[in-house]
């Protein structure tokens, strides 16, 4: 009777341990100011790709404002502002006290939770915009490096991108791109110049994903692609459609191929979305929801 009993619980073990390691890759690609406006006026053929073969939602709203650092920390820590305490375009610290706070001292991200409740995975970033990085807990990752930000420099960046995917093959991979706002900013989010911008991001998706191929990880790996705000003119920050709708894009390992997803969606909908991915326990704090696509 004992050696049956000491059986199955080596046997339970083994198999919780099995069902722990067999869960999908996740190489999250954010593109800062990507409007929703922009889908239908440039050649993006990877991202169509993308679109067509996963779900796509081109209606997830901003907070307000519709500016960086409030929209990535609202999507990355599942509250809008006034919860987080990031209610400005540059926040590095929270402008009000955040609800609460980790052992890291900032609000729970969902790269924080998901240190906490996988501690095994290898997390990693780069990022082109530093600014980023406030609202990531960059003490939940293994890895993460910041990339002195150029116009033209994506090409670049995703080189370095590549390299460390291939050689290192990380559970968890976020990579965000400071394009195309600068092209926004500078020539008008309904110039040739931004959409040039998008296409030569569409490139660069491209080499990430033959880098998943070459790495042998593409089979099992979920690829998301979020904008934290779109642009009108040559700005953002106020509260018209243009400014606040951008793109969320799942593709990839268990994700249906529904194509369009018209459900409701804002921003701090994302982190729970993701971590719903990985079966995470989010924090009662979260306002957000998995986005039922």
């Amino acid at each position: 009777m004992k050696k049956l009993s000491l059986f199955l619980t080596v046997l339970s073990v083994l198999v919780l341990a099995s069902c722990q390691r067999q869960h999908p890759n996740m190489i999250i690609i954010g593109l800062d100011g990507w409007s929703s406006f922009s889908v239908d006026s440039v050649s993006m053929p990877t991202v169509r790709a993308m679109m067509e073969n996963g779900v796509y939602n081109l209606r997830k709203r901003s907070i307000f404002p519709s500016s960086s650092s409030a929209n990535w920390a609202a999507m990355f820590m599942g509250v809008p502002p006034e919860t987080s305490g990031f209610t400005r375009w540059n926040t590095e610290t929270p402008d009000v006290p955040s609800r609460i706070v980790n052992e890291h001292n900032i609000f729970p991200t969902f790269f924080s939770i998901l240190r906490e409740q996988r501690p095994d995975f290898k997390i990693a970033c780069m990022y082109e915009w530093e600014g980023v990085k406030y609202d990531l807990d960059t003490l939940a990752f293994d890895f993460q490096k910041h990339i002195v930000q150029d116009t033209m420099r994506q090409l670049a960046t995703t080189e370095l991108v590549c390299d460390y995917l291939i050689a290192n093959k990380p559970d968890v991979f976020y990579i965000h791109y400071d394009e195309p706002d600068h092209s926004g900013h500078k020539l008008g989010w309904e110039s040739k110049g931004y959409f040039a911008a998008c296409e030569r991001l569409d490139t660069c998706i491209a080499n990430i994903v033959a880098a998943t191929k070459e790495a042998g990880t593409y089979d099992n790996t979920v690829f998301v692609v979020i904008s934290d705000h779109g642009g009108k003119g040559h700005k953002h920050g106020k509260a018209t459609l243009q400014e606040m709708e951008a793109p969320i894009i799942l593709f990839g390992k268990g994700i249906p191929a529904k194509g369009a997803s018209d459900a409701w969606m804002v921003q701090y909908d994302v982190a729970p979305t993701l971590a719903a991915i990985y079966g995470l326990k989010t924090p009662p704090e979260w306002l957000g929801r998995p986005w039922k696509y």
